[in-house]
């Protein structure tokens, strides 16, 4: 199944970033949009290899708690509101 998700990231999700940025940079800066591809992944790479994951790790760690909050607030407050009894749902008499 990892080799799966892997292939399927290589082969949909990379390219499918590669080309929106390279399009985004034809559009504003005018480059040939094979060279905006190779710039784009250079510019990835090296930032990867330049100490970019540990970054990105650390973006990672600072941002989880924030996102776990909004997860929770998105489950619990609609389960929350059907639980308690609405003002309009009353039959009225």
């Amino acid at each position: 199944m990892a080799v799966s998700m892997l292939l399927m990231y290589i082969v949909v999700a990379l390219p499918a970033s590669l080309y929106s940025g390279a399009v985004t940079l034809r559009v504003m800066f005018d480059l040939n949009l094979t060279h905006a591809v190779w710039l784009i992944g250079f510019t990835a790479g090296a930032y990867t290899i330049y100490g970019g994951l540990k970054a990105v790790v650390w973006s990672d760690l600072t941002s989880s708690p924030v996102q776990n909050r909004r997860m929770r607030v998105c489950i619990c407050v609609p389960q929350a509101r059907r639980r308690s009894p609405s003002k309009r749902s009353r039959p009225r008499s």
